[in-house]
């Protein structure tokens, strides 16, 4: 997750968007809350967040610039998918 957030700050510009689509159930042992804060470290400001789609949560960032520090590791869980 570090990797991409720092290539994605490097590669986009000064009033870039980053688009994330992630599955609900990644965020089971980690709120939505500390993956934004995580995201704020890099410098990312959320501009949008939709949380209530059902398997989806929907985020845009914009990017404010350098990094404020250095962002610790983070990961977030595999997919969930039950079998049928």
């Amino acid at each position: 997750m570090k990797k991409m957030c720092s290539n994605r700050l490097r590669t986009s510009d000064c009033s870039g968007t980053l688009k994330i689509a992630e599955v609900e159930s990644r965020f089971k042992d980690v709120s939505v809350d500390d993956f934004v804060a995580f995201l704020d470290k890099f410098g990312f400001a959320l501009k949008w967040k939709d949380i209530e789609q059902g398997f989806f949560v929907y985020m845009d960032f914009r990017k404010t610039g350098r990094p404020k520090k250095k962002a610790p590791a983070f990961e977030l869980k595999p997919c969930y998918y039950k079998k049928r």
